[in-house]
């Protein structure tokens, strides 16, 4: 099973995360065109009894930046040629939307996912969360 971690401070405006085998989250700028990912190390949970889980911390952002926490099941979500959503695609979405509601960037995120695949087979889980920051 894989897991992200994420804790907020808006006061400070600090970022701390842990991952556990899971996507990097991805953070973007106000604009849409800045985006950085919130990866590092860790494995999935329970793989290693003694893991020791490393966590990362950012330090500022600006005022209006989304986090997209999303499983791999969207990148990875296939159309019926087979070819995969992948992550220009939810770049591009994201940058279209950064400015809407949290629940307007994850339904267009959902649906453009689900156009792509049409009625191709669903492999894995969609699954998404949007974080605003203000």
């Amino acid at each position: 099973m894989s897991m992200f971690f994420l804790e907020f401070n808006q006061a400070a405006k600090t970022l701390c995360w842990v991952r556990a085998g899971h996507e990097p989250a991805m953070l973007f700028g106000p604009s849409g065109s800045k985006l950085q990912n919130l990866s590092g190390d860790g494995m999935a949970l329970g793989v290693v009894g003694d893991y020791n889980y490393e966590a990362y911390t950012l330090q500022g952002w600006e005022s209006g930046s989304v986090i997209v926490i999303a499983t791999d099941g969207i990148r990875e979500t296939r159309n019926n040629s087979g070819e995969m959503f992948g992550l220009n695609r939810l770049y591009e979405i994201i940058s279209h939307n950064v400015n809407e509601s949290a629940a307007v960037l994850q339904n267009a995120i959902i649906d453009a996912v689900r156009a792509f695949q049409a009625d191709a087979r669903q492999e894995d889980d969609i699954t998404v969360v949007i974080v605003k920051l203000l």
